[in-house]
């Protein structure tokens, strides 16, 4: 049988609902990709560890982040 292909959507989504919770490192270490190239609060991240610093610091300085996904397309 061949390889599933992950759906968009519920990877987007649970990108959302597990990243920026509380715990949600281990997800990034679960979706995302060790080479990843991403900008976030104006610098550039690459991987999982640089991103999971940034992460840390905009929970920081926002702790009551919230993120509801509504819909995705």
């Amino acid at each position: 049988m061949g390889k599933r292909v992950p759906d968009n959507a519920a990877l987007a989504r649970r990108w959302f609902e597990e990243i920026w919770v509380a715990g949600g490192e281990r997800a990034v270490d679960q979706l995302m990709a060790v080479d990843a190239v991403g900008w976030m609060e104006g610098r550039t991240v690459t991987g999982p560890t640089e991103f999971k610093d940034a992460r840390r610091t905009l929970l920081h300085v926002f702790p009551d982040l919230s993120v509801t996904v509504e819909d995705t397309i």
